[in-house]
């Protein structure tokens, strides 16, 4: 299985919608999307800030996510896909349409998911989360969107006589989360009429219920586990695989990844620094910032702030003290 929703893709910015054409041979060699994925990798990943998680996340503006599309696929598509075969050439030919008010809520919707991950993994994380409620805002924004877009699915899926959706988002589900994060909010208030005690009697904890809430989201995508017969110098071994079918959008891959590096315990962090804003997954020898070069711009600046207005003070008194004697000279020599 390659999960892959095209090879070769071309993306149109036509107004209130992405027009997509993409192509695909029909053979098993092209690697699929989750080629790049760490765990899933035939080799190391090179950058991490290059799977569709991670590309997803850190596009910052239309033109970003455009590319994204136009690199990997729609993420939701608002009609079913139109595909044609040339038999004799062995090619695939698919056209969709991407509706930019879903696509930017989906943006929205898992920036905000990493979001309270990252705050529910912090130490300080029950403080972070009163500063951060926007989030669940974001969240059950992004979420209810998905009530329509699950019936639409489903709708075409059963009119084209295609498999059923194989992900489910009810006006129950719906429900459930709003009454989590309900909770969390009422568990983070800093109401002195109703002590801490109280309220962690009353509501649970706010990190446990994010986190049953970020399980609830992630649920909507099921997984199932497949056996991979071993390559060679390998063991063979069983996995966690998305469902195959992305006809309607790559939206599952990107989930699925977001749910293996949740159960891996993997940390996402937003570089620190200033200005940056790029989401990546910390390691030992950088912790805190998305590349070596962040990390040596913000070194510099932390010297520059500790170090650098001393030393630069020091210099003008210097060259000024050797302005007054190159000037003192001059005259001597005049007289």
């Amino acid at each position: 299985m390659r999960f892959l929703w095209a090879e070769q893709i071309q993306a149109v910015d036509a107004g209130e919608h992405i027009r997509i054409v993409g192509g695909s041979r029909n053979n098993n060699r092209v690697k699929g999307l989750l080629s790049r994925y760490r765990p899933l990798a035939d080799a190391d990943v090179e950058s991490e800030t290059e799977t569709p998680m991670m590309r997803f996340a850190n596009a910052s503006s239309r033109e970003e996510l455009l590319r994204f599309v136009a690199d990997f696929g729609p993420v939701v598509a608002a009609e079913k896909p139109d595909t044609d075969h040339l038999i004799d050439a062995g090619v695939t030919f698919v056209q969709a349409t991407q509706s930019w008010n879903d696509l930017e809520s989906e943006h929205k919707l898992f920036q905000s998911l990493l979001g309270l991950l990252r705050i529910v993994k912090a130490d300080n994380g029950e403080q972070e989360l009163r500063g951060s409620q926007l989030l669940f805002d974001e969240v059950l924004r992004g979420t209810h969107e998905w009530i329509k877009q699950c019936k639409r699915e489903s709708s075409m899926r059963c009119l084209s006589n295609l498999a059923p959706c194989a992900w489910n988002w009810t006006e129950e589900q719906q429900d459930t989360l709003d009454r989590l994060l309900g909770h969390a909010r009422s568990g983070l208030s800093t109401d002195s009429a109703n002590p801490q005690l109280a309220r962690f009697l009353v509501y649970g904890d706010p990190i446990a219920n994010v986190n049953d809430a970020i399980c609830d989201v992630l649920n909507a995508f099921p997984t199932y586990i497949q056996y991979l017969a071993a390559r060679p110098n390998e063991r063979p071994k069983v996995v966690e695989m998305p469902r195959s079918d992305l006809t309607f959008g790559i939206r599952p891959i990107l989930y699925f990844m977001l749910r293996s590096d949740y159960l891996r315990g993997w940390e996402m962090r937003l570089c620190s620094r200033i200005g940056c804003g790029i989401w990546f997954r910390p390691t030992g020898h950088r912790p805190h910032h998305c590349s070596a070069l962040c990390a040596r711009r913000a070194r510099q600046k932390k010297s520059w702030e500790t170090k650098g207005r001393e030393t630069r003070r020091t210099r003008i008194a210097k060259a000024r003290e050797s302005g007054g004697k190159n000037q003192t000279s001059r005259a001597k020599g005049r007289d």
